[in-house]
């Protein structure tokens, strides 16, 4: 639920909230079909429209700390996108939209359906 206070004015672009994950369950950051499904059920979550299938790919091989799937949901207002290291059990998520939405919840599905042990998260106003 958004608050009755919008983050966005008539100044405003858009937002983005950068969520960094850790201690995440390791099967679900390793898996193709668990990172597509986290990108649907966000768009959901915090009422975005998905343009297209979520696109999600592993790489980032040559190096211990960048390997695993990153992932890309466009959304009619932007995108959805994030970075996963196997090794450090850990996600890397932005959200940029133009239409206001709900960074709080947008943290806490993350965190729950990754099953992190913590989140951080930073929200930056697009001018």
């Amino acid at each position: 639920m958004m608050s009755t206070n919008p983050i966005l004015d008539l100044s405003t672009f858009g937002m983005e909230v950068v969520l960094d994950l850790y201690d995440c369950d390791p099967e679900t950051i390793r898996s193709k079909e668990k990172l597509q499904e986290y990108a649907r059920e966000l768009c959901q979550v915090i009422e975005m429209t998905p343009y297209g299938a979520p696109f999600a790919e592993r790489f980032g091989l040559n190096e211990a700390k960048t390997a695993g799937y990153s992932i890309v949901q466009l959304i009619e207002t932007s995108s959805i996108t994030g970075h996963f290291s196997e090794e450090r059990n850990s996600a890397y998520i932005n959200i940029f939209s133009c239409k206001e939405f709900d960074p709080e919840q947008a943290a806490e599905f993350s965190k729950d359906f990754f099953e992190a042990g913590r989140v951080g998260s930073t929200l930056h106003i697009r001018r």
